[in-house]
């Protein structure tokens, strides 16, 4: 069983299809209803946690044939990825990164000023140059969701929409079936993917994972004329431009928390985290926190499932942050004066305290395996991220060491 059909729990239920096996994805909604399929599609190693790079770039290894694998269009475009320094301190920092990647044999390099005009030409300001790793790229998220589900539906795999997971049956320090709202099924194997939901799926049977989400909006513009070919992002917005002419752009500035009582009761383990982003991150007290206070007073027997009660579903959208985004660009291109937003909408992603993933099998509890906490990085790494699930949950040399990324860590 996997649990979860977005990106982490498709991805895995197709590299387990590779394996000759036919597993069940068990959804309490759509696929790829929430986070996956509104991702900002980026698909980048720049800049990654320095344990993190090495999955990363085996993913991006696998993006390269993922279209012809996945007999799918993917819009994937391997642009090249252009982080830009505005003051000198920023490119120092690129530079810092810079020895990262020398280290993992990763090519990227510093340009000037100049050539930051050279790849985006016309824009706009003063820059002190930037970082730029030309094996990175950029797809469609609700593109890639929906292919990895129809090549794992291909291969036998079984996705049940519409059927949440109420509980992991574990007995003995083993995995014997899960408790769905459409009865019992039993399986020895278990994959916890889902997502924001992944802390209260395995608190039940006993392992904490400190997990919070923050609320990001993304906009995207009608299409034009070759503004940006290569993807980018400023201290203040990231953009990249899509095969037919529309532009996405999202602020790297800002994101948002709708406080829960999860937020007070895990707050030690994320203070440091806050501390570093207190910049960006902006706090909300509102309907969430009541809804997660009831969630927890409420017995079972009382109001909707506890599993429905999770489901606070697809984050309301915020106009006012792709709008801003919208007109950082048009500050940026002389191109971009006339764009306007075609669309919008938000996502909650879920975040670890160190911003890494969850990895790999859960101590103490054979036959259960996590994989969990993308922090904002799973569409990128979906393709790594469910292939060393699906070796993991079979028992099979992952080909890295998931120790780093345990949940054990905590």
């Amino acid at each position: 069983m996997v649990i979860g059909a977005g990106l982490a729990g498709v991805s895995t239920a197709y590299y387990l299809t590779r394996h000759g096996v036919a597993p069940v994805v068990l959804e309490k909604d759509e696929v790829g209803a929430e986070q996956s399929s509104r991702a900002w599609g980026f698909v980048r190693q720049q800049e990654r946690d320095p344990i993190e790079l090495p999955l990363m770039m085996a993913s991006n290894a696998l993006w390269r044939d993922l279209q012809s694998e996945l007999d799918a269009d993917l819009e994937f475009t391997m642009s090249g990825n252009l982080g830009i320094a505005r003051h000198p301190h920023q490119l120092e920092a690129y530079r810092r990164w810079q020895a990262v990647g020398d280290a993992h044999g990763l090519e990227t390099r510093l340009v000037s000023a100049d050539e930051v005009r050279e790849l985006l030409p016309g824009i706009r300001g003063e820059w002190s140059g930037g970082l730029l790793t030309p094996s990175d790229g950029h797809a469609s998220p609700p593109k890639t969701t929906a292919a990895y589900a129809a090549a794992a539906r291909r291969g036998g795999a079984s996705i049940e929409t519409g059927c949440a997971s109420l509980s992991i049956d574990v007995r003995e320090g083993r995995v014997r079936g899960v408790r769905t709202e459409k009865g019992y099924l039993a399986t020895e194997r278990v994959v916890c993917a889902a997502g924001a939901w992944s802390s209260r799926v395995l608190r039940p049977v006993g392992i904490r994972l400190p997990q919070l989400r923050v609320r990001a909006s993304v906009g995207v513009t009608q299409p034009t004329g070759t503004l940006v070919p290569v993807a980018s992002w400023t201290p203040e917005i990231a953009f990249r431009q899509r095969p037919d002419g529309a532009v996405v752009a999202a602020r790297f500035d800002h994101a948002d928390h709708d406080l829960s009582l999860t937020s007070l009761l895990e707050a030690r383990s994320f203070l440091p985290t806050f501390r570093s982003t207190h910049e960006r991150v902006h706090f909300h007290l509102g309907a969430l926190f009541l809804r997660d206070l009831a969630d927890r007073a409420l017995p079972r027997c009382v109001g909707r499932d506890r599993a429905r009660r999770w489901a606070v579903g697809v984050a309301r959208t915020d106009r006012r942050s792709p709008e801003h985004a919208l007109r950082t660009l048009k500050q940026l291109f002389d191109g971009a004066r006339d764009l306007t937003l075609a669309d919008c909408w938000s996502c909650y992603m879920d975040i670890t305290p160190d911003m890494l993933p969850v990895l790999g099998a859960a101590p103490g509890i054979e036959g259960l395996t996590i994989a969990t906490g993308l922090s904002g990085h799973g569409f990128a790494m979906a393709p790594i991220v469910g292939k060393v699930s699906a070796d993991s949950a079979l028992g099979e040399d992952p080909g890295f060491d998931l120790d780093a990324f345990s949940v054990a860590r905590w």
